[in-house]
């Protein structure tokens, strides 16, 4: 089963950040942080947006941005976003 977002729409896989490292090199979970980072992978694009997100590019977006989709793949759930196309703040190609 593969999900297809609608017209100005952009599927996005959430990418869970663990921890980070300090300039010094201390490795901090991902708790230590008082704010999530939210950005995804593109993994499906609107049939009006696909001259501007490709398949792979990586999104950021807002807090409470979207909508929140949880699919079973191999007897496990991925967490998805559904953004529209002004959900999305930047992205790196």
């Amino acid at each position: 089963m593969k999900p297809i977002p609608n017209h100005s729409r952009v599927l996005v896989k959430k990418i869970i950040v663990d921890q980070k490292q300090t300039a010094t090199g201390i490795l901090l979970p991902a708790t230590a942080d008082k704010e999530e980072k939210h950005q995804g992978k593109v993994m499906a694009v609107g049939k009006e947006l696909k001259d501007k997100f490709e398949v792979g590019d990586v999104v950021f977006y807002g807090k409470y941005a979207g909508e929140d989709l949880k699919i079973l793949e191999k007897n496990e759930e991925v967490e998805y976003k559904l953004l529209l196309d002004e959900d999305i703040l930047g992205w790196i190609q």
